[in-house]
């Protein structure tokens, strides 16, 4: 038989880190239970007796200072799986984008063509505005029907569909590398008065060039309210830039950077 099951506790049910947590408090009482039931046994062996009790006293401290770890400095390794995932996915595009990316320094980045030559055409103008640009909508969230007809009516087009049926709190507008500074303030103005009410940098998953010229219309964000803005200060940071949209990606990438530290 199992320590697991001598204690009551069913293991295969054990599927969250909070229940991990419960589940080692368990056990502390547990063992130390055995340690301090198996010394009283030991009345010819003081010293054994002695060395049973000392280890359920140092066992206490011991357990609350790995409690207190998971808690603080390992937090987010104690989210559930879905959680978690999205903190691996936000921290590694983060990581990405601080080692080698700056929104400052485009014009640094000589390693791909195709890269290049958005950095040429950054605030070039073009004869379809949104040539080159991706827009992807996310068709699930709340009040998502009312932004998709603010886009087409400010004829801003929708290239696809992303996202799944899963409730966030925030509907984020996440907008990737090298947009124009006439096509960011088109979309902030067209949505200014929709659900999409947050304004944020799209942090790379696979790929350092994965969301260049894109826009996520409901991106899945962590910490929205606090690495994102509002779409009225954004639209603010828009008009004091002075027509640079650099200056613009500065400002939403310090702004998650600052959040980060």
């Amino acid at each position: 038989m199992s320590v697991g099951q001598q204690s009551g506790i069913d293991t295969t049910k054990i599927t969250k880190p909070i229940q991990l947590l419960a589940a080692w408090l368990v056990g502390l009482i547990f063992v130390n239970g055995i340690f301090l039931t198996t010394a009283t046994s030991f009345v010819e062996t003081e010293w054994l007796a002695a060395v049973l009790v000392i280890a359920a006293v140092i066992n206490v401290p011991v357990f609350l200072v790995s409690i207190f770890l998971l808690q603080t400095k390992f937090r987010p390794e104690m989210q559930e799986d879905h959680y978690y995932n999205e903190y691996i996915k936000d921290k590694l595009g983060r990581l990405k984008s601080e080692k080698k990316f700056s929104p400052v320094t485009i014009n640094n980045n000589n390693n791909n063509n195709n890269n290049d030559e958005v950095v040429n055409d950054f605030e070039a103008k073009v004869d379809n505005e949104w040539d080159g640009v991706k827009l992807l909508f996310n068709p699930h969230l709340t009040g998502s029907d009312l932004v998709k007809q603010s886009l087409q009516s400010n004829d801003i087009p929708i290239n696809a569909e992303f996202g799944h049926k899963e409730w966030i709190p925030e509907f984020v507008i996440g907008i990737g590398r090298y947009l124009t500074y006439e096509q960011i303030g088109m979309i902030l103005n067209a949505l200014k008065n929709t659900p999409a009410n947050r304004v944020g940098f799209v942090n790379d998953d696979d790929d350092i060039y994965e969301w260049d010229r894109t826009v996520l219309i409901g991106s899945y964000y962590t910490n929205a309210l606090d690495k994102t803005y509002s779409i009225d200060a954004a639209l603010e940071i828009h008009k004091s830039v002075d027509g640079i949209a650099q200056k613009f990606y500065q400002k939403i990438f310090d702004k998650q950077l600052d959040e980060d530290v």
